[in-house]
């Protein structure tokens, strides 16, 4: 039993040596990853204190070349190069760690290397420890979360306090607000409560000597700290300028790539403008490395965005080729819109040289050139050769050239639309009809009419012979059978004179009862080759003899209503009297 005794108080006091030794090795292994001393790899140097020391000095002693930032990581790997490092002997390093990064101000003589350090390097909130993103304040001396920011400071503007004894600063920003900029500047509500403080001891004191000497010496520091805060605020901008110009490149490097990998699957890069989508800088537009595994997530993203993008971006292409071939259209039909010349509908501009003034007529149109045009434009796939222009996915290059080879044909159609078109409508007229008389208000001044291309008036026996005759008072239009049926909405008696259809002409035949009708009632007006121009203008107050109550009609109302109350089918043998 005593043996058993004697053996395990030998066992117990063998044990505490082992673990200092164990220690003394680890120890020793964790000096080797900053500064390996080839002389210490017996246990018994570690054992002595002398040793020790020697140890520590040594490794203090030892040249540094890095970085502040190197060593403050270096700082937090245990206990106890966190005391070695964080001890007053330790400055040297920090100094000649601190030298080596170009254009960095001294330490501020309120600080701490360590803590200087610390401030600008370690994102961490000096108050709280909490993550803090923002550089440090020059001026404030710390480096603050926002949770801090909110709590800690205060706009200045809103105390009555002397802004020169306080520590404040203008670059801080607590939060946002929208009248951030007005603001300012900020500092602790502390400080402010120390100043206050202190001048209501003087105050107190009834001693304006001491409180003004107070004043002073505090002005001196608080500029003082201003100016020294100057050199070490451009810093911390220029260093801001440089991480973000950095990571800017690595932005555009991984843009690059996943747009070469896009590509290489086959997908248009005109289809790769991701800025568009909302989740671009997520996605893209971020500093992160590209990896199999991050890529593998994101192609299934980026692919909705791409058919998107292509869906869009064929539609404003093909919008503006549209809108291209369109006003080439308009340009290339300017000799063949035709409008009458009415000075009422005239307006004037001034040159772009201020030297003269042009004039645009805003006169009826007396041709279906503009209805041809406008239908071109609302519906563009109605014509084949402009349907093939619009429909492929092709190139701006190879757009122009298909366009250009294209317009001579294009237009010949156009030219040739509307006087096939006139001459259809002609054709179901008599061929005998002449053309009506242009010579309202009275043959002295009769009609004239301008081109879109010149102002230059001429007469309307200059246009053409189709066109003179679908003019005529009695040549009145309606609606296919097929349109009505369509157009339900649509009155069976609804008349129209050329060009004033809500459609293509070959949408309208020419009718037979209604022409008669009106043929008769210019008769009885004595005007029986008078234009529809004449009847519609302001000077026709047009009653039916039969039906006075209705009050005064247009010419095209009041052949509407003819033809409904009194001709109500084509045996009818009623006749109908007018009276203007």
């Amino acid at each position: 039993m005593a043996s058993r005794r004697r053996a395990a108080t030998r066992r117990s006091t063998r044990l505490p040596d082992k673990g200092t030794s164990q220690v003394s090795r680890n120890w020793r292994k964790k000096i080797r990853l900053v500064s390996p001393n080839p002389t210490s790899d017996s246990d018994s140097e570690f054992s002595s204190p002398t040793r020790s020391n020697h140890g520590f000095q040594g490794f203090m002693s030892l040249p540094v070349d890095v970085f502040v930032n190197d060593v403050l990581a270096l700082s937090r790997v245990n206990s106890f190069l966190r005391r070695l490092l964080r001890s007053r002997e330790s400055e040297p390093i920090w100094r000649s760690a601190r030298l080596n990064l170009v254009g960095l101000p001294p330490c501020p003589k309120e600080l701490s290397e360590p803590k200087y350090a610390g401030l600008l390097f370690s994102k961490m909130c000096t108050l709280c420890n909490r993550r803090a993103l923002q550089s440090m304040d020059p001026m404030l001396l710390e480096r603050l979360c926002r949770k801090c920011k909110d709590t800690e400071l205060v706009d200045l503007a809103q105390y009555e306090v002397d802004a020169s004894l306080v520590f404040a600063s203008t670059t801080i920003l607590p939060g946002y607000c929208e009248d951030w900029l007005e603001r300012g500047p900020w500092c602790f509500y502390d400080d402010i409560q120390i100043v206050k403080s202190k001048l209501y001891e003087f105050d107190v004191a009834d001693n304006e000597e001491g409180k003004q000497s107070w004043i002073k010496r505090r002005r001196e520091i608080v500029k003082a700290r201003e100016e020294s805060s100057e050199p070490l605020r451009e810093w911390i901008q220029q260093l801001e300028m440089n991480r973000e110009a950095e990571l800017d490149l690595r932005r555009v490097a991984r843009e690059a790539e996943i747009k070469a990998r896009l590509k290489q699957l086959g997908h248009d890069e005109r289809d790769m403008d991701f800025q568009q989508s909302s989740v671009w800088l997520s996605l893209v537009r971020n500093a992160s490395p590209l990896t199999d595994k991050s890529w593998k997530g994101l192609l299934p993203k980026l692919v909705k965005i791409i058919k998107a993008n292509c869906k869009e971006r064929i539609r404003a292409k093909r919008e503006d080729r549209c809108r291209e071939i369109i006003d080439w259209a308009w340009s290339t039909c300017e000799a063949k819109i035709f409008r009458l010349w009415q000075e009422d509908d005239v307006d004037y501009y001034l040159s772009e040289d201020d030297s003269d003034y042009y004039c645009h007529n805003q006169g009826p149109n007396l041709n279906a050139t503009t209805i041809l045009l406008n239908e071109l434009k609302n519906q563009p796939e109605a014509q084949p050769e402009v349907k093939l222009l619009l429909d492929e996915d092709m190139s701006d290059d190879e757009f122009e050239r298909r366009f250009t080879s294209q317009q001579h044909k294009l237009g010949t159609l156009l030219a040739t639309w509307v006087d096939e078109q006139e001459a259809r409508l002609v054709s179901m007229m008599s061929s005998d009809i002449p053309a009506p008389d242009f010579d309202h208000p009275s043959p002295e001044s009769p009609m004239t009419f301008v081109t879109n291309e010149d102002s230059t008036l001429l007469p309307m026996g200059a246009l053409p012979d189709n066109t003179q005759k679908l003019l005529r008072a009695d040549a009145v239009f309606m609606r296919t059978p097929a349109e009505l049926n369509q157009h339900t909405s649509t009155s069976t008696n609804m008349c129209y004179f050329y060009p004033d259809f809500d459609g293509l002409p070959d949408k309208f035949i020419y009718s037979n009862l209604a022409s008669e009708i009106s043929a008769s009632l210019l008769a009885c007006l004595g005007r029986p080759n008078a234009s529809h121009l004449e009847m519609t203008s302001a000077e026709y107050a047009l009653e039916c003899g039969m039906c006075p109550e209705i009050g005064s009609l247009g010419w095209k109302n009041l052949i509407e209503h003819c033809l409904k109350e009194h001709w109500a089918n084509e045996s009818s043998d009623s006749e109908g009297s007018c009276s203007t």
